[in-house]
């Protein structure tokens, strides 16, 4: 497309985790100041995040995958489980997609890891960087047909854009480094919403150790109980960012301060200013 043509594109990320949402605002925030309108589509956390970030623009109310973990079961068991909500909620979205672009036009569809969003009628792009997804050595054997059907859904899009490096630098490793690539991939390198944004000022409160948490309950919640166990002794100034942006609750016990929710300056001025970073992170 010409540069100077100002484009209508919808986003949509995944609700598997914060990772999906905030790894798009560096690329919404470069599209709204080449002045092309975006169009947001989400619900709960991913879309108060969003909103956050992006007041003025559209929100679209779309279903998210609502993975969760069980407090019993492995990982894996719990979502092999999932597969049919999965696979539901990917057929929804296609349908929703179409009825969307049955009442109005995007000139671009950009889907972080949402399988189901692409449509015949407008480009569409797909952010993800597991490509060749690993599983345990116990279930190596679903390991083909598992790779099968993710080429499968990703080739179903025009364009896949990995979030990564290629090479030595690269943060996904396996997951997206592995050949042949699908047709129509391309790297366009790491994405963070803390380019480009301001540091808090100094005023701010500076810790030791800071915590981030995200991703599916009950997980979280475990992971943050074991957390606060293991630091609640320690002569450290702890911070807990708990993942929760729909939430503005906030507490200190002792050396630790826990936060639902940081907005992106006070967060990078904790990161900065940080001895100790812990976070629970999808890579």
């Amino acid at each position: 497309m010409a540069p100077d043509k100002k484009m209508r594109i919808l986003v949509s990320p995944h609700d598997w985790g914060l990772g999906h949402a905030t790894r798009c605002i560096p690329l919404i925030r470069s599209w709204r100041e080449e002045g092309h309108e975006v169009v947001l589509a989400a619900e709960g956390d991913t879309a108060a995040l969003m909103h956050e970030h992006f007041p003025d623009c559209r929100m679209e109310p779309l279903h998210g995958y609502r993975i969760h973990y069980s407090a019993r079961l492995p990982l894996l068991l719990s979502l092999l489980i999932q597969i049919p909500k999965i696979l539901l909620a990917i057929n929804y979205e296609r349908r929703w997609l179409y009825n969307l672009l049955q009442k109005e036009h995007f000139d671009l569809v950009v889907s972080d890891n949402r399988y189901g969003l692409h449509s015949s009628k407008t480009k569409c792009v797909i952010i993800t960087h597991q490509l060749f997804v690993r599983v345990p050595s116990l279930l190596r054997f679903l390991q083909p047909l598992i790779h099968r059907q993710t080429q499968r859904f990703i080739s179903a899009f025009d364009e896949c854009w990995i979030p990564d490096k290629p090479g030595t630098d690269s943060l996904s490793g396996e997951l997206s480094q592995k050949k042949p690539l699908p047709a129509r991939a391309k790297f366009i390198g790491w994405l963070s919403r803390f380019n480009n944004s301001p540091v808090a000022a100094e005023a701010y409160p500076s810790y030791d150790h800071v915590i981030v948490l995200s991703g599916p309950e009950p997980q979280r919640t475990v992971t943050e109980s074991k957390l606060i166990a293991a630091v609640k002794t320690s002569q450290e100034t702890v911070l807990i960012v708990q993942g929760k942006p729909q939430l503005t609750t906030e507490s200190i016990d002792g050396n630790i301060h826990i936060v639902s929710h940081l907005h992106d300056a006070a967060l990078k001025h904790a990161f900065h200013h940080a001895k100790k970073i812990t976070c629970r992170a999808g890579y």
